[in-house]
């Protein structure tokens, strides 16, 4: 046996190595399809986690590829895939619930063509992205118009999305009965995020983050939004965290971290709507956030329901303006108020929840100036169950 000793680096040109096994090595291989099956090539590590994040759909599902150097005149297989998600939905026409799609798109920026109308997803259909958020971003040509419309058991994931900016066009509807899902999905300088607005939807929304400019991140109009692990940006400017409104919709959230200085109001309900939050972070800048706000056409069916919450440096904990009717109902649970004095604000931690209100405090912790203010007639107050309160000039304003 010859014995070959290298001890500096070494660049081997037009050669082949032989190995005890018997296999010939001619060259690296950057296919991730491993389609040669050969003993003669080695895969690269790019190779190897090309063929690993895909391996798991192939067989079992049917698979379309998406490309920024795709053409979606092609058939969207692993060697000539589309170019965009839009071109990839039209290659799919017998999508059921025995013969589900995965639209898998390959890091990159794609724009989407939204101009004639929001792309259509399909049932039994998800998109996903092989690289996360991070590496692929999709963007709207058009934004004045929704970008995709969910359909009943549809899924989206692991992509960013920016746009439409337009008022009233969402990232994402869902206007149709049914259940979608979004997960681990960036938005960002978009109207609105994700939106429900039929009375029979359903949205699952998971891991999501927001970034940039938004008017509201999660709407609710009509139907059920269930969101789970919310993430706002240290820098995002948004008007509305979570917004509900009408008699038959229903946010139900839970961690919820919402820290920027650029939110104008945390939690928004409104017009019979309910809101419940629980485990959420919500801070801000005392002098513009709001962390719960009631709108103007709240009635004796809105509810804000807040358990295990922590709220520190805003300008008002509970909101609802200066109505003259308004039966909102706001409860709260294991709700953390902290707030150090603010010598040029003379503003209440709970303040005007307006006329025929109800509102229940159970194991409060509030620290600060004022930090319950009831101002009008027909108001109910319950404070008790473990409530403390702590340094307060004045910890409980009561008018009404």
């Amino acid at each position: 046996m010859t014995t070959l000793e290298i001890n500096e680096n070494v660049q081997l040109n037009s050669v082949t190595l032989g190995f005890d096994t018997g296999a010939t090595i001619s060259k690296f291989s950057t296919d991730g399809t491993f389609a040669s099956n050969s003993d003669g090539l080695v895969p690269t590590e790019k190779a190897c986690k090309t063929y690993i994040d895909t391996i798991a759909y192939t067989d079992i599902e049917h698979v379309i590829y998406v490309t920024p150097t795709g053409n979606d005149s092609n058939d969207g297989s692993i060697h000539v895939p589309c170019l965009t998600i839009a071109g990839a939905l039209g290659k799919i026409s017998d999508n059921d619930s025995t013969h589900r799609y995965v639209i898998l798109v390959g890091p990159g920026i794609y724009s989407e063509d939204n101009s004639e109308g929001a792309i259509q997803l399909k049932e039994y259909v998800e998109i996903r992205s092989i690289d996360g958020p991070i590496a692929t971003k999709i963007t709207v040509q058009d934004n004045n118009n929704h970008l995709f419309i969910g359909i009943n058991k549809a899924s989206i994931s692991n992509l960013s999305i920016a746009g439409p900016t337009g008022e009233g066009y969402a990232s994402v509807v869902m206007n149709t009965a049914g259940e979608m899902e979004i997960e681990n999905c960036f938005f960002e300088d978009c109207n609105i995020g994700a939106y429900c607005n039929h009375a029979s939807a359903i949205i699952f929304i998971k891991r999501t983050k927001y970034l940039g400019t938004i008017d509201e991140c999660i709407r609710c109009d009509n139907g059920i939004c269930h969101v789970n692990n919310v993430f706002v940006g240290s820098t995002a400017t948004i008007s509305s965290v979570l917004y509900a409104t009408g008699t038959s919709s229903v946010i139900k959230a839970f961690t919820i971290d919402a820290q920027s200085s650029g939110i104008t109001n945390c939690l928004f309900v409104d017009n019979g709507a309910f809101l419940n939050v629980s485990g959420a972070m919500l801070c801000g800048n005392s002098s513009s956030t709001i962390g719960c706000k009631f709108g103007s056409n709240a009635n004796s069916a809105t509810t804000m329901h807040v358990i295990g919450t922590c709220m520190q440096t805003l300008l008002y904990y509970i909101d609802a303006g200066s109505l003259t009717t308004n039966e909102g109902q706001f409860i709260g649970e294991s709700v953390s108020i902290i707030r150090e004095k603010i010598n040029a604000l003379n503003t209440f931690n709970i303040k005007n929840i307006g006329y025929d209100s109800n509102v229940n405090i159970e194991r409060f912790r509030i620290a600060g100036d004022l930090s319950i203010g009831i101002d009008g007639s027909g108001n109910s107050l319950q404070v008790g169950r473990g409530t403390s309160y702590t340094r307060n000039t004045s910890c409980i304003s009561y008018d009404g």
